[in-house]
C-alpha cells in the first residue's frame, strides 16, 4: 500500500514506452524499466532489447522478482539485456515480508528470483522500505543479504507520503 506509482491513474499506451526508451538513450540517459511490476508486461522482453539497443547504459529492471523464480523468464530477461535489478524485500522472513505485501507466499518467490538474478550475474539491489510491520527486522535483513546474496547492496527506503496515492498512517511512517 505504499507504493507510490499510482494504480488510479490511466497506463501509458506501448507506443509512449517506446517512444521514452529511445529518447531517454538519445539523451544518453540510464533506463529503468519500472512499473507496477514490469515482469507482468507481455512487451517486457522488446522493452529491455530496445532499451539496450537505445541506451550505452546498463538496463535496470525494477521488480519484486518474483515471476524471475521462473529460471526461464530470469535467463530471456538477462539475455535480452537486463543486467542491474532493483529488488522490493520488505522483510528477513516469510512472515513480516508477507505482511508488509499483503501478498502471502510472495517472499519465498521473491528469494528464489534474487538467487536466480545473482546466479546470473546480474547486478542487485535489494530495496527494504522501513514501515512499522518491519522495522525490528533491519538487522536480521542486513545478515540476510550479507550471507545469501554477498555480492548484492541493500538500499533503505522510508514512505513518503508526498502524493494522495500514500496513506499517511502510523503503519507506513514509525516514529
Amino acid at each position: 500500500r505504499f507504493c507510490f506509482v499510482s494504480t488510479h491513474l490511466p497506463s501509458a499506451s506501448m507506443d509512449a514506452i517506446r517512444t521514452a526508451i529511445v529518447d531517454a538513450g538519445a539523451a544518453g540517459r540510464r533506463v529503468t524499466l519500472s512499473g507496477g511490476e514490469p515482469t507482468l508486461n507481455a512487451e517486457l522482453l522488446e522493452l529491455v532489447r530496445l532499451a539496450k539497443a537505445s541506451s550505452p547504459h546498463p538496463i535496470r529492471l525494477q521488480t519484486n522478482a518474483i515471476r524471475l523464480a521462473s529460471a526461464e523468464l530470469c535467463d530471456a530477461v538477462v539475455e535480452a539485456g537486463v543486467t542491474e535489478a532493483f529488488v522490493s524485500l520488505h522483510g528477513a522472513t516469510a512472515a513480516v515480508s508477507d505482511a508488509v505485501t499483503h501478498a502471502p507466499g510472495t517472499f519465498e518467490k521473491t528469494v528464489v528470483g534474487i538467487d536466480r538474478l545473482v546466479e546470473r550475474g546480474v547486478g542487485v539491489v535489494l530495496n527494504f522500505v522501513v514501515c512499522e510491520t518491519n522495522a525490528h527486522e533491519l538487522p536480521a535483513y542486513v545478515t540476510l543479504v550479507a550471507d545469501r546474496w554477498p555480492s548484492a547492496s541493500v538500499n533503505i527506503s522510508f514512505v513518503a507520503p508526498s502524493t494522495d496515492v500514500v496513506p499517511r498512517e502510523r503503519e507506513f511512517i514509525p516514529r
